[in-house]
């Protein structure tokens, strides 16, 4: 429990970043024991969303898991937050079609000023300060403008949505469900101009 312990004692946003990437690296573990880091497919198929002392026990955890680390932090240490999932998908007609690509991210205030903390995520990794949450939500749509891999697959439209903390042990086809039952703050498609509709 020892790496629990120095959790439960980290003080500040930076504290919790030096943490994590100390810690922590992007991935699941299955109930096997066997960890996937890289193939995103798999990753989707493998995920079951773990607890706090499991995922600093098994030094793995995807965005959705670490958020809620991230979470526990905030929390604890008396931080307005507000935690985000972005949606990215092909058709505009089947938004929950099997790729669809999720990402989770925590933003926290300091005197009402927005920041996003970003981990899971290692070229955007850091603590940011935006004027806006809108601000922040246009930078999330930018990374996947300049994502080729992802332009490539046919990835063409977004959603934005705010979630609460969601229950232990969900799997992916359990997160998309869970996520449905938050109305999206934002819809838009990829390379229009970062063009985006507020719900």
């Amino acid at each position: 429990m020892k790496k629990l312990d120095e959790f439960n004692n980290l003080k500040t946003p930076e504290e919790l970043m030096i943490f994590m990437s100390n810690s922590i690296e992007y991935g699941c573990m299955d109930n096997e024991g066997n960890i996937y880091r890289e193939d995103m497919d798999l990753i989707k198929s493998k995920l079951q969303l773990i607890s706090i002392s499991d995922m600093l026990g098994n030094r793995v955890g995807t965005c959705l898991e670490q958020v809620e680390l991230e979470r526990a932090f905030f929390t604890n240490n008396n931080h307005p937050l507000k935690t985000f999932a972005m949606k990215v998908y092909k058709d505009k007609e089947l938004a929950e079609e099997d790729s669809v690509r999720i990402h989770c991210v925590l933003i926290f205030f300091n005197n009402d000023t927005p920041y996003i903390f970003e981990h899971s995520w290692e070229d955007y990794r850091g603590i940011a300060k935006f004027e806006s949450i809108e601000a922040i939500f246009a930078h999330l749509v930018s990374r996947y403008e300049t994502w080729t891999e992802v332009l490539e697959k046919g990835y063409k439209y977004y959603k934005i949505i705010e979630y609460d903390k969601p229950p232990l042990g969900i799997n992916f086809a359990e997160l998309k469900e869970f996520l449905n039952l938050y109305p999206p703050v934002v819809i838009g498609e990829i390379n229009k101009n970062n063009k985006s509709i507020t719900v």
